[in-house]
């Protein structure tokens, strides 16, 4: 997508959020948590605010991709170049499951509440750990507003 098209959908898409959540300083912080090589090589879900709760595959970036406001480059995570923290509406990281060819390597529950408690020594943050997924949201909900 061209440049200043990314632009105007992210400017529209952020004028649209009922709240953020995390802020850049945040998101570098939670990046510096998920991408260490013990916890790096899960597969997660992504949305981005343009899409709400429409989910793509992806991996959690390289340390060295983590700038101030963005990520360099997301890989799989169909952005198409570096990624803003602001565009991100929710991150999800589901547990091993041995039946699902993509998550049969990610983390166990276990696991993920290590990972969990750890984020949580960061500060508050909009994080959930639910049965299936570690889940962390950049903002509460869109608005209706066009």
């Amino acid at each position: 997508m061209h440049y200043k098209a990314r632009e105007s959908i992210r400017n529209n898409s952020k004028r649209r959020q009922k709240c953020a959540l995390l802020n850049n300083t945040k998101w570098r912080k939670i990046f510096n948590v998920l991408c260490t090589p013990d916890v790096r090589g899960n597969r997660i879900l992504v949305s981005y605010i343009e899409n709400g709760k429409k989910f793509a595959f992806g991996f959690l970036p390289e340390e060295s991709d983590i700038a101030d406001d963005h990520i360099r480059d997301p890989g799989l995570w169909g952005s198409g170049g570096p990624l803003y923290y602001d565009e991100i509406y929710e991150l999800m990281i589901p547990f091993q499951d041995k039946d699902n060819h993509f998550f049969k390597d990610n983390f166990s529950k276990e696991e993920a509440i290590s990972v969990f408690e750890t984020l949580n020594g960061i500060g508050e943050l909009p994080i959930e750990l639910s049965d299936h997924c570690l889940s962390i949201k950049g903002y509460s909900n869109l608005s209706s507003l066009p």
